[in-house]
């Protein structure tokens, strides 16, 4: 029985839960676990996000070639359709849209159901009201004053998120003097990265980039010419010289200015798109679609843009600013 006894004694003393130094070296241990993992489970998913976008721009691109092939009149300077913060022409007044849009008007169309040419533009009706009536470029009234002539879609909408800019995140702190916004614009749709925000679309003057001494970057269309338009996405970017802003840019929710709302300033804040003198423009629009590699292999004697003859993509990347380390591009 004394026997019996003491190997119940013994089960009991081998039942005994943790000590409490025991219990903390398991959760310290569980902690560091966590520490270890769970970074790296996000960066797997951002990785994977960042993925997606690349995707999304592949189709974007895929979708542009056979609109340029298709549309041969709509191109910008030999190039690609073009991404100039200009007036909709399906719309009544001046309504401006940009870069981002248009690119979604070229690709699905004002209504998701293909891209209306603009062979048939705006007229001048006297009688009409403000002088100027607009043909109904959207109607399901195939007359005359009502074309219907679509072509695309050039990508699958169920392969990507749209949304039009009033139901973006943050703010449009835009609406400067050099673009005024309508209500208008702000509704034609935009296509979205995985992060959920704009992918822009800039194309390039492939006729101008024959030309050696050609800018990078002219900072309106005609002040002067350059290969790329550093306004053809004001509305998200913003459009900044210096201190002086044409237009703000949007903020979404992020607290902070997209570093690309920069031009890039000559030491007396004249813009030079010419000018690619470091660090001061380090962080403006000429330098950061710079192709660094034939700029340093030439000793900063040669001032091209990447993807000189065709067009580039930029996405915000997670952290919503536009011109930071973490942007997805199609170069």
């Amino acid at each position: 029985m004394m026997q019996l006894s003491h190997n119940v004694k013994g089960r009991r003393s081998l039942q005994r839960g943790f000590t409490l130094i025991e219990l903390l070296t398991v959760i310290a241990i569980i902690s560091l676990l966590i520490a270890i993992v769970v970074p790296g489970l996000s960066r797997a998913r951002d990785q994977a996000k960042n993925t997606k976008t690349r995707s999304i721009m592949k189709a974007m691109g895929d979708g542009l070639e056979l609109f340029r092939n298709e549309n041969p009149d709509e191109v910008r300077g030999e190039s690609y359709p073009s991404s100039a913060a200009a007036d909709d022409p399906t719309e009544q007044g001046h309504q401006t849209i940009f870069g981002a849009q248009w690119a979604a008007r070229y690709l699905l169309g004002k209504d998701m159901r293909g891209y209306v040419p603009k062979r048939v533009g705006k007229v001048f009706e006297p009688n009409a009201p403000q002088y100027w009536e607009q043909r109904d470029w959207y109607s399901d009234n195939a007359t005359p004053n009502h074309p219907l002539d679509r072509v695309g879609p050039y990508l699958d909408v169920g392969q990507v998120t749209v949304r039009d800019p009033n139901s973006l995140p943050g703010s449009d702190t835009a609406g400067g003097l050099l673009f005024p916004l309508d209500a208008k614009t702000l509704e034609q749709i935009v296509i979205l990265d995985t992060f959920e925000y704009p992918i822009l679309y800039f194309a390039a003057n492939a006729a101008l980039a024959q030309r050696p001494t050609a800018p990078v970057a002219g900072f309106e269309p005609n002040s002067p010419k350059g290969i790329y338009t550093f306004s053809d996405n004001a509305l998200f970017t913003g459009h900044c010289k210096g201190a002086m802003c044409d237009m703000a840019p949007w903020d979404f929710d992020t607290g902070q200015e997209h570093p690309l709302k920069e031009f890039g300033t000559h030491p007396n804040d004249i813009p030079d798109p010419n000018s690619l003198k470091l660090p001061a423009n380090a962080k403006s629009f000429p330098y950061y679609i710079l192709n660094k590699n034939v700029y340093e292999s030439t000793q900063r004697r040669t001032a091209v843009p990447v993807r000189k003859e065709s067009y580039i993509l930029i996405s915000a990347g997670k952290d919503g600013l536009y011109g930071t380390v973490d942007d997805v591009t199609n170069y």
